[in-house]
């Protein structure tokens, strides 16, 4: 686990030119990088969840159980198709919210949204 720490600047002097952006919007750039960062982290967790979801069904066709693999059980077959199905979803609404930062959209709540969602889900894939 990574540690965090708070870091107080009081009373610091930065040259004009080592300013990142404009005086006085450093809180909303760094809204900005969490909006980006929990787009980033929802695509992580999207893919893995396809590593997950390909893990699964590789091991549903090489195990064999009662003489034949166990991917041709209906119930494995239904839960690899429901894995799917989330998977897709993820996908999808990871594409939404990248869609709506290249048109320059707010993502406050869709990010958000999207981080927590796929984190829970690719938790349970995993």
């Amino acid at each position: 686990m990574l540690s965090t720490c708070e870091v107080y600047l009081d009373n610091v002097e930065v040259d004009e030119s080592d300013r990142v952006g404009e005086e006085g919007m450093g809180f909303l750039n760094v809204m900005y990088n969490f909006e980006m960062e929990r787009l980033i982290n929802a695509a992580r967790s999207t893919g893995f969840a396809e590593c997950a979801f390909e893990d699964a069904a590789r091991y549903a066709n090489q195990r064999i159980a009662f003489g034949k693999p166990i991917g041709h059980n209906q119930m494995i077959q239904e839960k690899l198709a429901l894995m799917a199905i989330k998977i897709e979803n993820m996908r999808n609404m990871v594409l939404k919210v990248a869609w709506q930062a290249d048109r320059e959209e707010s993502l406050r709540t869709s990010a958000a949204l999207e981080s927590l969602r796929t984190s829970a889900a690719q938790r349970r894939a995993g």
